[in-house]
C-alpha cells in the first residue's frame, strides 16, 4: 500500500474516532474472556472493511453523496456499501465488549441512520446509472 493511500486514511475523522474509541474500550476492558475476543475480531473486521472501502474510493468519498464513478473492484466487487458495513461491525463490538445499554442505543440509531442514507446513495446511484447499477446490486451484498 502507497503511503498516499495511508495518509488519505489517516485524515479520515470518523475512522480515526471510531478506532480510537475501540482502541480505548479494548484496552480498558482486557480479559480473556470469550466477549473480549468477539468484541476484538468484529472490530479489525469492521475496520478492514471500512478501511478497504476508503482506499477503493480515494478521492471520490464525499460526506455527501454525489455519484461520479461506480466502482466496481477491490471489496466494491462483494460489498456495495464496505464503508457503513465497517461503522456498523465496529459499533456492534462495543456492544459486545462493554455490554451497556448506551452502546445498544447508539448501534440502533447508528444502523437506522445509515440505512436511511444507504437508500439515498443507491437513488442516486441507480438515477445516474440505470441498469449496470441494477445489475451490480444484484451481484453484491449490502
Amino acid at each position: 500500500m502507497d503511503m498516499k493511500k495511508i495518509f488519505y486514511l489517516i485524515k479520515r475523522p470518523f475512522l480515526v474516532i471510531f478506532s480510537g474509541v475501540s482502541t480505548y474500550l479494548l484496552v480498558t476492558n482486557f480479559s480473556l474472556n470469550i466477549s473480549f475476543a468477539i468484541s476484538s475480531i468484529l472490530f479489525l473486521l469492521g475496520f478492514f472493511t471500512w478501511s478497504f472501502g476508503l482506499i477503493e474510493l480515494g478521492k471520490n468519498f464525499s460526506i455527501f453523496p454525489k455519484p461520479r464513478i461506480l466502482i466496481k473492484t477491490g471489496i466494491y466487487k462483494k460489498v456495495r456499501h464496505p464503508i457503513y458495513l465497517g461503522h456498523i461491525i465496529i459499533s456492534f463490538s462495543w456492544i459486545v465488549i462493554t455490554q451497556n445499554l448506551f452502546f445498544v442505543i447508539f448501534w440502533i440509531i447508528l444502523t437506522l441512520i445509515l440505512a436511511i442514507r444507504i437508500g439515498m446513495e443507491e437513488g442516486l446511484l441507480e438515477k445516474k446509472f440505470g441498469n449496470e447499477y441494477r445489475t451490480y446490486k444484484k451481484k453484491t451484498l449490502f
